[in-house]
């Protein structure tokens, strides 16, 4: 994805919202926060890649749109409180909400986790898998979960 003035981003998650609107959020490697892209022409243009306020350092996202229209950006924190973590956007990525931005697992022995792969399943339960490390072990795990604001 390279530089965005200064910034380095890499590794974009891509989810369609139900307009078709594509949506590209991107890992940040040098700031805090994810950026996002949108594209309404299928992919052939994008706009500039701009901020979020979804903790974004050192991990990529994982998007899903859900059946009445919310997309959700599952992602992992590598910071004190590390976890997997969902937060949703009503309005096709225009803004995400923060304040009910919750946690899907939490209490890994480290930092190292993340890299998130996020489905919808048939019977309406989101299943995201990611990895953590264990003692040098490494683990690929799931948690299934129903998004519901709290």
């Amino acid at each position: 994805m390279g530089d965005v003035e200064g910034v380095s981003l890499s590794e974009p998650a891509l989810v369609q919202a139900r307009s078709g609107r594509l949506i590209g959020l991107m890992r940040n490697e040098t700031g805090p926060t994810y950026h996002q892209v949108v594209s309404d022409d299928e992919g052939r243009t994008w706009s500039d890649a701009a901020p979020r306020p979804i903790p974004g350092r050192a991990n990529p996202a994982s998007g899903v749109l859900l059946p009445d229209g919310t997309i959700l950006c599952v992602h992992g924190s590598r910071e004190d409180p590390s976890g997997i973590y969902v937060v949703a956007s009503d309005d096709e990525g225009a803004t995400w909400d923060m304040a009910h931005r919750r946690v899907i697992r939490d209490g890994f022995p480290n930092f190292d986790i993340g890299y998130p792969s996020t489905v919808l399943l048939p019977d309406g339960r989101v299943l995201t898998a990611y990895y953590f490390n264990m003692f040098d072990q490494f683990f690929i795990v799931g948690s299934a979960f129903t998004w519901e604001r709290t």
